[in-house]
């Protein structure tokens, strides 16, 4: 399930000291979460940011990694 996945992608964060890939885990893993549970309760804007998640980790990581 999606909202397990981005619990485990925000406690890695956390373990190895990036805390920008928590923060945005935790918002993405609580838009999940409420998808699965109320999808009606979403705006048109938490379906936008739940689609863009994956390329909004992705932008994430790559920076990360030029930093290192």
């Amino acid at each position: 399930e999606l909202t397990q996945e981005y619990h485990k992608l925000k406690g890695t964060g956390k373990t190895y000291g990036f805390p920008e890939i928590t923060k945005l885990c935790q918002k993405l893993e609580d838009l999940a979460e409420k998808a699965s549970k109320s999808p009606k309760d979403l705006k048109d804007t938490d379906f936008l940011r739940l689609n863009q998640g994956p390329l909004e980790l992705n932008m994430l990581f790559n920076s990360i990694s030029k930093k290192k």
